[in-house]
């Protein structure tokens, strides 16, 4: 994959709906295939995550294709599709760049966590929190060694707290608490003290 189609797609994948406005599977699947077609060949991301699908997970190719597999993802680990489809891709990226470099492509994905805990505080989060939740679970991925070098040790500490806390406040159906607003104080701070070194 070129290093134009990767800041693209990972652009699009942490800023989905700057490219198509309503995010839904089917707005994706449009994008994403338009974009393969316009690249002629050059790029081709839906056969690389529906190899990883069926290689890693078990999830063989099927008559619905890729979208397919990704659907079928999400029903295993309940999460939705767009959900599903930011995890697998992310997934892909993990496994195939470096990410101990300094790329357009990396500072994609931490800026646009940072964007995620900036917004805690503001009141349609609280109103609408479990669709704010569904994005934040297809970025952070603490699993996952790559995307845990992206983070300062204090950076990636809060990080592990703040989904720690969403999982509870997500699973148990409650408002935001100020436990996460603290969390979202700390993380401003850590990373304030690290400019100033």
């Amino acid at each position: 994959m070129r290093e134009t189609d990767l800041n693209t797609l990972m652009h699009f994948i942490t800023r989905t709906g700057m490219y198509i406005g309503k995010v839904t599977d089917d707005s994706i699947i449009s994008f994403i295939h338009g974009y393969e077609i316009g690249t002629e060949g050059k790029c081709n991301l839906t056969k690389s995550i529906s190899e990883l699908l069926s290689s890693q997970y078990g999830i063989k190719k099927m008559a619905t294709g890729w979208p397919g597999q990704i659907r079928e993802y999400g029903i295993k680990n309940d999460l939705n599709w767009v959900t599903s489809f930011r995890k697998i891709s992310l997934k892909y990226f993990y496994e195939t760049q470096d990410f101990n470099k300094n790329s357009e492509f990396k500072n994609s994905l931490k800026s646009r966590i940072e964007s995620k805990i900036g917004q805690l505080n503001l009141e349609w989060v609280a109103s609408n929190f479990v669709d704010w939740c569904d994005e934040w679970k297809g970025f952070v991925d603490l699993k996952e060694e790559n995307f845990r070098i992206i983070w300062s040790e204090k950076g990636l500490k809060v990080i592990c707290d703040l989904d720690n806390e969403i999982d509870k406040i997500y699973n148990d159906e409650i408002h935001l608490t100020d436990k996460l607003l603290e969390l979202r104080a700390k993380y401003k701070n850590k990373t304030k003290t690290q400019q100033n070194v």
